[in-house]
């Protein structure tokens, strides 16, 4: 640059002067590529003139208009490749640098979890178990400090498991949101057969957990209460499937735990390790008033009644569920729920067309040997269990999968605090297309139908009732494209019958 102004005929003294300007924006350029990201700001926001050469810069070498520019700050790996840049999200485990940041995300952190768990297991592939409990709204629990004691039980044993505090399903509805976890993306990010019928049901080119799990080497079985999982191709792979209440009764969850047990007991009695999947449906509507806790005559104490029922019962499977198997394999069990409840916060449908936090925040808890007991306060996606489950089976990953896996962080590590989760329900009735994504403590819901966006501090207002949109966060404009960005990866299905 100071060869060409120095080589030019203007005349001597305003050549000379530009000689030197150029000399000073070389200086800066290079010294902005070398300062630190701090002293990059002050001198770009307060040096003179260097805020404009900083924005012509990037503007300049942002060849794939990603926001990303190939210096001085930013940097971006795939200067034609707007899909990757130190903003984007990055997948784990599907060799994609996305981010830029050297390495896919949580590869390696996977690899020497599964190398330590086999090394520490003589290689012995352990038991999973997984229990669902329908409609189990988390901050009504004991375990969230709720003003009832509506899960005494399973707040004794929460001390010692893994607790995620900020688990959240992917969509409030019970039939995408655990179709969803068996393949291990978002709703939509599933393939379908066909998308011209209601409920749609998973493309052959889908692999379930369950599937996964049978090809390397597990003999799967799945007791459950709820219609709904045959109807909305759920349980898809597994070898011993059954459904032990036909419809919603009254008093379920008994039922759900002998069969479980007895499913239990089938499975530790053979050779080969297991994953058992069981789920429990008395909190979901209509709920049933139990004279012996009675909480009350109105709908909401209903409802707290049916999960205190539910925890007595639920305890009694996970007392034998938690003991050590006569195999010797070690066992890893799950506990969450596939949405929560509203009760008037937004809205009066109980669940299934929304995505706030009341329907979509649920509990996660795991137990298992080597598991560090604590409790998290990183946001983490309920579908997270599928790949974390294939993680400590040490099958290989699925390429499919889109989800992250917390199989490190189980044993000690931490989760990723800049993750972005996603979210996204299009069987609302009437239909609407409504994404949602969460970072740190912000929550974004994007109405593809109504077009409209919101967002809330989950933390500070935790009925999401001030909508932030338009108030200056920072948060807002990476919501805004991680949403963008995500969308192109969800198909969102046309027309469709319920």
């Amino acid at each position: 640059l100071v060869a060409l102004v120095a080589s030019s005929r203007e005349p001597e003294a305003r050549r000379w002067r530009r000689v030197g300007l150029a000399t000073l924006a070389c200086g800066l350029l290079l010294a902005l590529g070398a300062l630190s990201s701090r002293a990059r700001a002050d001198v770009s926001l307060h040096g003179m003139g260097s805020k404009y050469i900083l924005s012509a810069l990037q503007k300049g070498t942002d060849f794939d208009a990603d926001g990303a520019s190939i210096y001085p700050v930013f940097q971006d790996c795939a200067p034609w490749d707007a899909s990757r840049h130190p903003r984007a999200i990055d997948l784990p485990g599907n060799g994609v640098d996305e981010d830029c940041d050297g390495e896919d995300a949580l590869a390696a952190q996977q690899a020497e979890h599964v190398a330590s768990t086999l090394r520490r297991k003589g290689g012995e592939a352990p038991d999973i178990i997984l229990v669902t409990v329908d409609s189990l709204r988390a901050e009504h629990l004991s375990i969230f400090d709720y003003k009832r004691d509506t899960t005494p039980r399973l707040q004794a044993r929460a001390r010692d498991a893994a607790l995620f505090e900020r688990a959240y399903s992917q969509d409030s509805g019970t039939g995408p949101s655990l179709w969803s976890l068996s393949v291990g993306k978002t709703p939509f990010q599933a393939k379908f057969a066909s998308m011209d019928r209601f409920p749609p049901t998973l493309a052959a080119s889908e692999t379930t957990l369950a599937e996964h799990l049978t090809a390397h080497g597990y003999h799967t079985m799945a007791r459950w209460c709820g219609y709904v999982f045959g109807k909305w191709d759920i349980v898809r792979g597994f070898a011993d499937q059954q459904e032990v209440c036909k419809r919603k009764h009254e008093l379920s969850a008994p039922r759900v735990t002998q069969a479980g047990l007895k499913a239990l007991g089938q499975a530790r009695a053979q050779q080969k390790p297991f994953f058992l999947w069981v789920h429990y449906y008395d909190p979901h509507e209509p709920y049933t008033s139990h004279a012996d806790i009675d909480f009350g005559d109105e709908k909401l104490d209903d409802y707290h009644e049916e999960i205190r029922y539910t925890d007595r019962h639920l305890d009694d499977f996970l007392e034998q569920a938690l003991k050590q198997a006569p195999s010797g394999r070690p066992t890893y069990v799950f506990l969450s729920a596939d949405h929560g409840e509203n009760f008037g916060d937004h809205g009066r449908s109980h669940h299934a067309r929304t995505l706030y936090r009341e329907v979509t925040h649920v509990p996660l808890l795991v137990w298992g040997p080597g598991v560090k007991a604590r409790r998290m306060a990183a946001p983490v996606a309920m579908n997270d269990i599928f790949p974390t489950v294939v993680d400590l089976s040490g099958a290989p990953m699925p390429e499919q999968v889109t989800m992250v896996s917390q199989a490190a962080v189980l044993f000690g590590g931490e989760p990723q605090a800049d993750r972005v989760v996603f979210q996204e329900n299009s069987y609302s009735r009437p239909r609407r297309h409504v994404k949602g994504a969460i970072l740190g403590r912000y929550h974004m819901l994007m109405d593809l139908t109504l077009d409209r966006v919101e967002m809330y501090d989950m933390v500070g207002d935790p009925g999401e009732t001030r909508d932030l949109v338009g108030q200056g966060l920072g948060e807002e404009e990476r919501l805004r494209q991680a949403l963008k960005a995500f969308i192109k990866t969800s198909h969102v299905p046309g027309p469709m019958m319920p």
